[in-house]
């Protein structure tokens, strides 16, 4: 199997994610075909490294190479693609503080549709987000090999998007717990 380790972002990983986030299928799905500069990069990913915005921030290495990025928020502080406002559906069985979203990217097509995918979802859930309910994703609806990735991983698609464009996924912690 895959030896998967994350490394939180620094400073220092903000040029391989700018030139990540330059690959055709990141910069399509990831990104939505925005174009960044190393400066955008710094600016927005600033904040998270230094911790005064919530959104943890990882590089992930396959074999102690570097393969990916993910990161995570809870649902009190930012709301998925898909889930406009705190009168969503999703709120009526979950608590905010409860769930967890997560975005991610394998960078490279060669690391790609070969179930490492899986295996980083996963694995990150186990170490990071265990003191949440339910997870959500929220890839682009047309974005089949993610779909199908999280599927294997253990999401559900829903139909609570409220973005046509957007599915969301989700994957319960814990069952039989108090929501």
């Amino acid at each position: 199997m895959w030896q998967i380790t994350f490394n939180p972002l620094t400073m220092s990983d903000l040029t391989l994610l700018h030139q990540w986030l330059q690959e055709p299928s990141v910069k399509h799905w990831y990104e939505k075909d925005k174009d960044w500069s190393l400066d955008d990069i710094k600016d927005y990913y600033q904040p998270r490294i230094a911790g005064t915005e919530h959104v943890p921030s990882f590089i992930a290495y396959l074999d102690d190479k570097p393969f990916g990025f993910i990161q995570y928020y809870v649902l009190t502080e930012f709301l998925p693609e898909g889930i406009s406002d705190y009168e969503h559906e999703i709120f009526k069985q979950y608590a905010a503080p409860n769930i967890a979203g997560v975005d991610l990217f394998i960078a490279n097509d060669s690391d790609r549709g070969k179930g490492v995918g899986v295996t980083l979802i996963s694995q990150f859930i186990g170490e990071y987000l265990t003191d949440f309910k339910l997870v959500v994703v929220d890839p682009d609806i047309a974005n089949q090999q993610a779909i199908r990735c999280y599927e294997k991983a253990g999401f559900e698609k829903t139909t609570y998007s409220t973005a046509p464009n957007h599915l969301i996924l989700l994957k319960p912690l814990l069952s039989n717990s108090i929501q």
